[in-house]
């Protein structure tokens, strides 16, 4: 497709004109999904007590208030939560035991949560460098640092939060002897490592490697953005590795 010809008139690639066509009816047949009016007042009301009120987080108990007010039925409730938890507008999850009784009505806020832990760059947190330094280099987050990090996150816990990341296979609960207190809670966290930049196969001489590669072939080609992230977590999580 030569996008350089958009919007030129007959000049225009053809192959763009059906692209375009394709993609409107698409759209226009398939991505319009007819909500009730009540649905649509709850979700405005959801977003005005984000805005107004400050509420990041609030209890299921306190949305089926809302929805009450916006005369949703009862029932009906958790099905409008879960369809605007898909189109990303809130963040409801009712299989996740901690978090059943949460909704989250700004995902951004939520984001930005999770990035004080996994964000990449440095953290200028002096009080636990070391704490950082292991995290870092070996992945492993301990409960004194995740803890630290989302105190602040008003609403809900920092277990809540590890619960969901846990949930998505993006850390797994691990016992290792790389911090000094054993009772304390230890999480792998694949994500954080830096990626590997050297060759594989040009292994200096006298060097052991600790691990064997693993190499897995697709026969599609294509493979989902943090797969291997999650196969790591779950591999790390399971007690036959």
């Amino acid at each position: 497709v030569d996008n350089t010809t958009a919007g030129n008139g007959e000049k225009e690639d053809e192959t763009y004109k059906y692209l375009r066509k394709e993609i409107y009816e698409f759209a226009s047949k398939k991505l319009i999904v007819k909500t009730p009016v009540t649905w649509v007042l709850f979700r405005k009301v959801l977003q005005v007590l984000v805005r107004e009120s400050k509420k990041n987080v609030v209890t299921f108990e306190y949305a089926c208030a809302v929805g009450a007010a916006c005369k949703i039925n009862p029932e009906d409730i958790p099905v409008a939560l879960m369809f605007y938890h898909e189109l990303g507008v809130v963040l409801f999850y009712p299989h996740i035991e901690g978090l059943r009784d949460k909704v989250i009505l700004s995902p951004k806020w939520f984001v930005d949560c999770l990035g004080k832990v996994l964000a990449l760059h440095e953290s200028e947190d002096c009080e636990n460098l070391q704490l950082w330094k292991l995290l870092r280099e070996k992945g492993i987050l301990v409960q004194p640092l995740y803890a630290a990090a989302w105190k602040d996150c008003e609403g809900i816990e920092c277990e809540e939060i590890m619960q969901l990341l846990v949930e998505f296979h993006l850390a797994a609960e691990v016992k290792t002897e790389e911090y000094h207190d054993s009772s304390v809670k230890q999480f792998f966290v694949p994500a954080v490592l830096p990626a590997f930049t050297e060759d594989y196969f040009s292994v200096p001489p006298g060097y052991h490697l600790k691990a064997t590669s693993l190499h897995i072939t697709f026969a599609t080609g294509y493979v989902t953005p943090g797969f291997f992230i999650r196969l790591v977590a779950i591999m790390a999580g399971s007690p036959e590795c």
